[in-house]
């Protein structure tokens, strides 16, 4: 099945966007923690079925979808902040979308999503968070668990914020944002496999879920088991979207 898409290159990275047969006006911005998530002539939702479609749902709908692959690990780094909404911008000069875009935030692309949350409030009409990575110091306490997994993610770290292990300090990994106020925040929803260990709901979604409740921040949350497909959570994301445009 052929795709309606273009790959185009800024800063070194490659990005992606696809393009629907019948617009709706909208658009969806990906933002993921997969390395090469997005290459010359490929990307990984070209390469799994049940990303492909996914991504052929959006279409379907009539979904304007783009996505970045946003210098790999990221670590929801400022260059990576930064990048996604420079591509925001340059999306939307070149095409008749309305301003505000949905984000789709997988694992630890929600780091990145939530300093876009936080800094341009006004252009995101909803965020739908895939088993997210919410709190950077409890998946460093995790990975602590283990010295090979933990200097890893200590490199890739150092890295993607441009800093030496001699600048590195726990207090990085704590979050520095602060959620919105409940009229300024789009409206959020979560889907979390219970079973997933890499960013367990109970260290992540679970109290990140409660913080936007006790701030009066929208959110809504859905569980599901481990034996869910990746299309599967189209179905919550249309429905979801589908809410947030009822207001233009």
């Amino acid at each position: 099945m052929l795709l309606n898409e273009t790959f185009f290159k800024i800063e070194n990275q490659w990005n992606l966007l696809f393009f629907p047969e019948r617009p709706n006006g909208f658009a969806v911005l990906i933002i993921g923690e997969h390395p090469k998530s997005v290459e010359a002539d490929t990307s990984i939702w070209h390469q799994h079925p049940e990303r492909f479609s996914f991504i052929h749902s959006l279409l379907n709908e009539g979904y304007t979808v783009f996505t970045s692959e946003l210098f790999g690990k990221h670590w929801g780094s400022s260059r990576a902040v930064d990048y996604m909404e420079q591509l925001y911008h340059l999306i939307y000069k070149r095409a008749l979308l309305n301003k505000k875009v949905h984000l789709i935030a997988e694992g630890s692309g929600a780091l990145v999503t939530q300093a876009l949350l936080k800094r341009r409030p006004e252009v995101i009409r909803s965020a739908f968070f895939i088993n997210p990575c919410m709190y950077l110091d409890a998946f460093a306490k995790q990975e602590e668990q283990n010295k090979l997994y933990y200097k890893r993610f200590i490199r890739e770290f150092l890295t993607a914020h441009g800093l030496s292990q001699d600048e590195l300090d726990p207090s990085l990994f704590k979050r520095q944002l602060s959620l919105n106020e409940p009229n300024e925040c789009p409206p959020l929803h979560i889907i979390h496999d219970v079973t997933n260990k890499r960013y367990p709901f109970e260290q992540h979604s679970r109290p990140f879920t409660k913080e936007c409740e006790d701030n009066n921040i929208p959110i809504t949350l859905s569980l599901h088991g481990g034996s869910k497909s990746y299309s599967s959570f189209i179905h919550p994301a249309l429905k979801f979207f589908k809410k947030t445009e009822m207001k233009l």
